[in-house]
C-alpha cells in the first residue's frame, strides 16, 4: 500500500505543476472575489479526480499487467486509489480553507463552527465525483470512460453554480447545518460503496 502511494505521488509530479497553478489561481481569485463559492469547491473536485489520472498512467504503462504478477491483492490496489483520492481532496480543502479562514477573520465573521461547516461541503463534493466515475473507469477503461468523466465534472460544476446563485457569502450553508452534514454522511457512504463496487470489478478483470 505504502509503495503504491509513493508511486502515485511520484507519477503525479508531471501533473502537479498544472494542478498547483489551477489551485493557486482558485485560491487567489477566491481571496480577491467576494463571490468565492466556486473557487472554494472547484479545487476539491479537481484534485478528487486525480486517481483517474493515475489509473490512466498505470493502464498506458502496462503496470496493471505487472500487478497480476506481484504478491498483492487487487483490492489493495483499488484501496490505494481511493485513499490517494481522499488525500488529494483534503489537500485542496486545506488550501482553500486557509484562504477562507483568513477572509472570514479579516471581515470579523470567523466562527470556528461556521468555518468547519462551510468546509464540509467541498469535502463532500470532492468525494462524490470520483465515487461515480471510478467504478466505470475500472470497468470500461480510461478511453471509454472519458465521456463519463467529462459528464460527471459538468454535473458537479453545475451543482456549484446553483450554490453560487443561491448566495455568495456562504450564509445559506450555515443556515442548512443538518443538510450539509447529511450530504457529508451520504458522500462518505457513497465513497465506501463505490470502493466495494470497484474492488469487485477489478478482482474479476483480467489483463
Amino acid at each position: 500500500m505504502k509503495g503504491l502511494l509513493i508511486k502515485d505521488f511520484y507519477q503525479m509530479q508531471s501533473y502537479l505543476r498544472v494542478f498547483l497553478v489551477v489551485v493557486l489561481f482558485c485560491v487567489l481569485a477566491g481571496f480577491s472575489n467576494q463571490d468565492a463559492v466556486f473557487m472554494t469547491y472547484y479545487p476539491a473536485i479537481l484534485m478528487g479526480m486525480m486517481p483517474i489520472t493515475m489509473y490512466s498512467y498505470d493502464e498506458k504503462e502496462n503496470f496493471l499487467k505487472l500487478l497480476s504478477a506481484l504478491p498483492m491483492k487487487k483490492r489493495t490496489y483499488v484501496t490505494e486509489k481511493y485513499i490517494f483520492g481522499f488525500m488529494m481532496v483534503l489537500l485542496a480543502c486545506a488550501a482553500t480553507g486557509m484562504v477562507q479562514a483568513i477572509k472570514m477573520s479579516m471581515d470579523g465573521s470567523f466562527v470556528l463552527t461556521d468555518f468547519a461547516l462551510i468546509m464540509t461541503l467541498p469535502l463532500a463534493i470532492g468525494m462524490v465525483a470520483p465515487s461515480i466515475v471510478l467504478p466505470l473507469i475500472f470497468l470500461l477503461g480510461t478511453e471509454k470512460g472519458r465521456f463519463v468523466n467529462i459528464l460527471v465534472m459538468a454535473i458537479a460544476l453545475s451543482f456549484i453554480k446553483v450554490f453560487m446563485d443561491l448566495g455568495s457569502d456562504f450564509q445559506i450553508i450555515i443556515d442548512a447545518k443538518q443538510l450539509v452534514f447529511l450530504l457529508l454522511g451520504g458522500a462518505t457512504l457513497l465513497y465506501f460503496i463505490s470502493w466495494l463496487i470497484t474492488s469487485t470489478i477489478f478482482e474479476k478483470k483480467e489483463y
